[in-house]
């Protein structure tokens, strides 16, 4: 489990920094900073030394991590998973606001990409969530039909599926000034 992960990833971290190999520790904290992007040792576990070098990494790795989750939430949107999407995306928001990531020339089109991502997901979410409702008060007037004795709910909920919104045949178009 991701938690177990990034657990592991701090001990191989810290071991590797106390036997000197800063090399494979520089490693590990990449493993760490991509399994948890947000990951901050405390200053009550760590010393300076290992801090400057989560520090270091975090800067160095953010970028991809970034491009990394941009790709997903926008995968995860396209595959119509809009509250995937969209915590993906509130976390690329969230890492893009960091110090670290200040400055940066591809910050700015990042944040417009995730912001607008982030609208379009929520909106997405707050018509699934209306759909949902409008269907459990459709279930239930058909149930509270159905237990008034007005006869089966079938016939009427599958009138109501069958219905399609009226569409425009001929339009004219609006006259070119």
């Amino acid at each position: 489990p991701p938690v177990n992960r990034i657990e592991v990833e701090q001990y191989r971290a810290f071991c590797l920094i106390a036997l000197g190999r800063m090399t494979d520790a520089e490693r590990a904290v990449a493993a760490l900073v991509a399994a948890d992007p947000k990951y901050a040792p405390s200053t009550n576990v760590a010393s300076p030394r290992v801090l400057s070098l989560v520090s270091e990494m975090r800067a160095r790795e953010l970028p991809a991590i970034a491009r990394r989750l941009l790709d997903t939430g926008r995968e995860a949107f396209q595959q119509k998973d809009f509250a995937r999407a969209q915590a993906e995306l509130t976390l690329l928001l969230e890492l893009l606001g960091e110090d670290s990531m200040k400055g940066r020339p591809e910050t700015a089109d990042l944040l417009v990409l995730a912001e607008g991502f982030v609208t379009l997901a929520d909106a997405r979410l707050a018509e699934a969530r209306a759909a949902e409702a409008r269907a459990a008060e459709t279930r239930a007037a058909d149930a509270s039909l159905a237990d008034a004795g007005a006869g089966p709910s079938a016939p009427a909920s599958a009138a109501r599926e069958l219905l399609t919104p009226p569409v425009p045949i001929e339009q004219d178009p609006p006259p070119w000034i």
